[in-house]
């Protein structure tokens, strides 16, 4: 599972999408499916390491993002979450008049996949929250 983890987020992290789009994905994936341990975890990362500004990192667990870019690869995360991945060709043709390459659509999708993976393994581990906390 670990290698798993680490051969997917790393194939991912050399992708198009800047960290601070990848923490915001990570985040509202994590608040929409309640997971404190990667709230915390993505919070910390997003502020610290990949440049969001608190309130950034908190509009991110909303779908929210002032920049076009960012907002369209969230509005599609969102969508992939909530619709299970049964987005609607509209979802896909708002996604890139915002900009997104059909490139970077397919590493928004990776991202809500990797994302939804380590929610649920934490949430099924129950692991300790080892960050500052954050809740859903």
């Amino acid at each position: 599972m670990l290698k798993a983890y680490l051969d997917f987020s790393g194939a991912l992290s050399g992708g198009a999408l800047p960290a601070a789009v990848r923490e915001r994905i990570a985040l509202a994936v994590a608040q929409e499916n309640a997971c404190d341990y990667c709230l915390s975890a993505h919070t910390y990362i997003g502020t610290n390491l990949a440049g969001l500004s608190a309130e950034e990192a908190d509009a991110a667990r909303y779908g929210k993002a002032s920049d076009a870019k960012a907002q369209a690869a969230l509005t599609l995360a969102v969508t992939l979450v909530r619709t299970r991945g049964d987005v609607e060709d509209a979802d896909l043709q708002a996604a890139r008049e915002a900009g997104l390459s059909d490139g970077e659509i397919a590493e928004v999708v990776g991202h809500v996949a990797l994302n939804v993976f380590t929610n649920y393994l934490n949430k099924t581990a129950q692991t300790d929250i080892d960050w500052p906390l954050v809740q859903h």
